[in-house]
């Protein structure tokens, strides 16, 4: 989603603020997406994308609880979409990254 990608300009620049605030606007509108059609796994896949984008940028801002409760919300989109195509080799790639995410922020301590 092209907001996600603003988020991520920001992020780049060093705009941690600026990069929250569009990662937070692109997970809203990508949100309302998904729930808007359950079926399309295109529009879970970018609501997940820009959870996991969400949640660095939380984390790197120091949020521990809010990264971990992003982190969480995208495996669980994840795991959704892994059950309806268990050999799926990018979900199941995406699914460890995320849990990688989370352990690492468990072991920093949110930093």
């Amino acid at each position: 989603m092209c907001v996600g990608k603003v988020g991520s300009a920001f992020e780049a620049a060093g705009q941690n603020h600026a990069a929250l605030a569009e990662f937070r606007k692109a997970s809203g509108i990508e949100r309302a997406l998904a729930q808007s059609d359950p079926g399309n796994s295109q529009a879970r896949s970018a609501y997940a994308f820009t959870l996991q984008s969400l949640a660095a940028q939380l984390a790197q801002m120091g949020d521990r609880a809010g990264a971990l409760a992003a982190y969480r919300e995208a495996l669980d989109i994840v795991r959704q979409m892994l059950a309806a195509d268990p050999q799926n080799p990018r979900r199941q790639a995406r699914y460890a990254g995320i849990q990688k995410d989370i352990r690492a922020l468990a072991n920093s301590g949110g930093r």
